[in-house]
């Protein structure tokens, strides 16, 4: 469980690598807030939502702190304590915290106005758990696919926050940044040198900016580089 030291912390974080997700409002709740609305089928740390659909069962939860439309960052505390344990709890929430934030980045263009009350029925709430079981049971996509959400423009946008969070001294390992299960990408420090001239020139830019420009060419090297590695070894143990 996420105290409200931690949470508080968890915040400050994201709004100071990414001043931009102070223009709408932003969730970060531990996973036990949503107790019984996932199947646990998933074994990631954490998960986002950028807010685009409101998720009815989801704002009933999160109560009185609702503010309307906004991403949502549900960091799952009992598995990132199996993975970071003891003294090492807090910068594994941070570490999953960047890496949630980066899938909610560019943010969304959302509705001034939250009309959710207009469609919150039974049905559409029903409508949208079964949605939810339906998701958490869909295998991963394949890498480099479109539907890919650990693809090259997460990683640029996560390397970026990981060095922002580094410069403003927060010293969060970059160990898993972008995922456990991505291992032909776990070495985060690799795809930060290619895209250091970047992460300097761009240091204050909001991420809207950063991502409508072409990514530096030894970034897009790295990164195919990494696909090639993945299909070589998904193509020998296809045929093992």
């Amino acid at each position: 469980m996420l105290d409200a030291a931690l949470l508080s912390d968890a915040k400050t974080l994201a709004y100071e690598v990414a001043p931009e997700l102070r223009d709408q409002p932003l969730y970060i709740v531990d996973a036990s807030v949503f107790d019984g609305l996932l199947s646990g089928q998933c074994d990631c740390l954490g998960w986002a939502a950028d807010g685009v659909v409101t998720h009815y069962d989801f704002r009933s939860c999160i109560g009185d702190e609702w503010r309307g439309p906004g991403p949502i960052i549900c960091l799952r505390s009992d598995e990132i304590i199996e993975e970071w344990p003891g003294e090492h709890f807090r910068v594994g929430v941070l570490n999953v915290l960047l890496h949630e934030i980066s899938h909610v980045l560019p943010p969304a263009s959302l509705p001034k106005n939250d009309c959710a009350d207009l469609l919150d029925t039974p049905k559409i709430r029903e409508w949208q758990r079964n949605k939810r079981v339906e998701a958490e049971s869909l295998p991963s996509p394949e890498p480099g696919t479109p539907a890919d959400w650990h693809g090259p423009q997460f990683v640029r946008v996560a390397s970026h926050l990981w060095a922002r969070s580094t410069l403003a001294g927060w010293n969060i390992p970059s160990f898993n940044l972008f995922g456990g299960a991505c291992w032909y990408i776990s070495q985060a420090p690799h795809f930060v040198a290619a895209l250091l001239a970047e992460i300097v020139t761009m240091r204050t830019a909001c991420f809207g900016e950063i991502v409508s420009r072409p990514p530096p060419e030894a970034f897009t090297e790295l990164w195919g580089g990494c696909l090639n590695l993945y299909f070589n070894r998904k193509g020998n143990a296809d045929h093992d």
